[in-house]
């Protein structure tokens, strides 16, 4: 309110949320001191690239686009197809629900953790459970892939015995 210029209306505000007879002066005063600093020191796209907003960009974006390479998207969009191929006695689609739900339940969890362990240590810990389950995943698929190579290579020489 106070930036379409409406003081008396954010005053009234304020004085609900902080209950009828508090002091609100110095808060509202503060807070139209803030809001006045932040219209006269609005940032430039060049602020981006000053020395102390480069190492948190760069740490971002690094996070980004490990994220989107990780390969953690193609295990989520084929996880019907993986499942049909490991042979699995659960269902390929019940499979795929669970693998949404583990991932969907994960999310909630962390997030209480986040205070308690810290978002540094948290993403030390999903990043090696990644590694070793894609490990994993790509072994998988490296021997399956092995193996039908090696039947193929035998029913070739087998035809050829003939």
């Amino acid at each position: 309110m106070i930036s379409a210029g409406k003081e008396a209306e954010a005053e009234k505000a304020l004085e609900w949320f902080r209950n009828k007879g508090a002091d609100i002066k110095h808060e509202l005063h503060l807070i139209s001191r803030n809001y006045e600093k932040s219209r006269k020191d609005s940032g430039k796209l060049k602020d981006l690239f000053r020395k102390m907003y480069v190492k948190p960009m760069l740490v971002s974006l690094g996070l980004m686009f490990f994220q989107q390479f990780s390969g953690i998207n193609a295990v989520i969009f084929y996880s019907n197809t993986i499942f049909k191929l490991s042979g699995s006695s659960i269902n390929n689609h019940t499979a795929s629900i669970i693998v949404a739900a583990v991932n969907f339940g994960a999310t909630f969890i962390l997030i209480q953790l986040i205070d308690r362990y810290g978002r540094k240590s948290l993403l030390l810990m999903s990043n090696t459970v990644m590694i070793f389950s894609l490990g994993i995943l790509g072994g998988f698929f490296y021997l399956l892939n092995h193996s039908r190579s090696e039947e193929h290579t035998s029913e070739l020489q087998s035809h050829h015995d003939l």
